[in-house]
């Protein structure tokens, strides 16, 4: 009984170190999206703030607004299909003086964790004056989904991680002059996080067959966060323009709940523990970025961006309170179970970013442009702290897409994007009281943006 008892309380108290942080690999560095609109699946968003050829500058550069000379509704959606392998081992071990001399669990395989994740967006622009313009977009600027399922070789560590962000964007653009103008947004964005995991006994342990006391780790919270974005926009010439845009942090208050199901929690409430006050804060980070379009006649055009994201405003160290814990307490007439929370503080310690994207365009006809472009994005992670949520690394993209103008005021784009994102390898200790969780191994990971839109102009 004293050693069922002492597994069982190493066990749910070790339930803190599944949560690991709730992100998930995605399009750009970590969990970062520009799939915003179709058109960037076809070129890596090269030139993504100058260019002003659609309701979508809305977001990217709001300054861009002055260039749609009526209104225009872009609805996109994008497909992100990533592909990422875990291939190692994971080594839980205990410190705790109560549990067995030399209780160790060694546990090696693959693990998939990829899907895909679709992210729509819809913008809208209309003229106020020769001078004016008001906006108006809704997208997702950060989010993705990493799955390990619960039956895993990394199920203790992670099974579904999710965020979803959802951006109320209102803009105003202004024509100062003939060549200059500047804009405006505000960014209203609701938050939603599930990061769930699983808590047993490792197959050796005595307890059982494997998997006998696995017990479920439910996580949900969410919050709404406040920020701006802002850009200029300069026309040198009527075939060459630059713009600049920046986006702010904006900051998250997260509650919600936190639940533990399963064998571990049977004697209390019939298997199932919920609390309430699961509580978070987030900070996701600025950035800025500058664009540059330019014409060399009728057929070609060249664009290029460099984006800069201020990883370093996202929290050092993720503290995730009242996590539910359940937790064997000693009597002098044996053992008894009791729940009660726990706070989880995991290392995160990112370094800011470069992205940089460049394409180039051809149009063979009136109604065609065909466009191709690339780039390479750096990761925030650093090696030491590359957990299993959030196996990130450096990519390089290349991209291809079309436009057709179906009827006057139709447009259609698509576009593809494959990113070759760098092995790396994991070498990771989560701590949590006296368990230490270590995994050990290879990520081979890569993903496939696909992109469409349709852009409608009401005359």
């Amino acid at each position: 009984m004293k050693k069922r008892a002492a597994i069982k309380y190493l066990l749910s108290v070790g339930m803190a170190g599944l949560l690991v942080g709730m992100c998930t690999t995605a399009n750009a560095s970590a969990f970062q999206l520009f799939e915003y609109n179709g058109v960037n699946a076809g070129d890596f968003g090269a030139g993504a703030a100058a260019i002003a050829d659609d309701a979508s500058t809305a977001y990217a550069n709001p300054a861009g607004m002055v260039m749609i000379p009526n209104q225009q509704i872009v609805l996109s959606e994008n497909a992100i299909i990533t592909d990422i392998q875990f291939k190692g081992t994971e080594t839980w071990r205990s410190t705790d003086p109560m549990v067995p001399s030399g209780y160790s669990s060694t546990q090696s395989g693959v693990a998939q964790g990829g899907g895909t994740k679709f992210v729509p967006a819809f913008h809208y622009v209309t003229p106020l004056s020769d001078r004016w313009a008001f906006g108006f977009s809704v997208l997702s600027p950060y989010g993705l989904v990493t799955n390990y399922g619960t039956d895993s070789v990394l199920r203790y560590s992670g099974t579904d991680t999710e965020l979803k962000t959802i951006d109320l964007s209102p803009s105003i653009a202004f024509k100062a002059t003939d060549k200059f103008s500047v804009g405006a947004g505000i960014d209203a964005e609701h938050l939603d996080a599930t990061f769930n995991g699983v808590v047993g006994a490792p197959p050796s342990a005595p307890a059982g067959s494997p998997g006998a006391l696995d017990t479920r780790s439910l996580n949900d919270g969410s919050a709404w966060g406040y920020g701006w974005h802002a850009g200029l926009l300069y026309q040198f010439t009527p075939s060459t323009r630059v713009g600049l845009a920046y986006h702010s942090q904006i900051r998250f208050d997260v509650n919600g709940t936190s639940k533990l199901e399963g064998p571990l929690v049977n004697e209390l409430q019939g298997g199932v523990i919920k609390r309430h006050d699961l509580h978070t804060n987030i900070t996701l980070p600025p950035f800025t970025e500058l664009s540059a379009y330019h014409d060399f006649n009728q057929q070609w055009s060249v664009d290029g961006s460099l984006i800069y994201t201020q990883w370093s405003d996202f929290n050092d160290v993720l503290h995730i309170q009242n996590v539910q814990g359940v937790q064997t307490v000693q009597t002098p007439t044996g053992s008894i179970l009791t729940y009660q929370p726990v706070t989880v503080s995991v290392p995160m310690h990112f370094r800011n970013t470069w992205r940089v994207a460049v394409g180039a365009n051809y149009h063979p006809t009136a109604k065609w442009i065909l466009r191709a472009g690339a780039g390479y994005d750096e990761s925030p992670v650093e090696n030491t702290y590359r957990g299993v949520r959030l196996p990130d690394a450096n990519r390089y993209a290349v991209a291809l897409g079309a436009h057709y103008q179906a009827i006057k005021t139709v447009g259609i784009d698509v576009g593809w994007t494959h990113l070759f994102i760098q092995n790396t390898r994991v070498n990771f200790n989560a701590v949590s009281g006296a368990q230490v969780a270590n995994s050990t191994g290879t990520y081979s990971n890569h993903a496939d943006i696909i992109g469409a839109q349709l852009t409608w102009d009401i005359t």
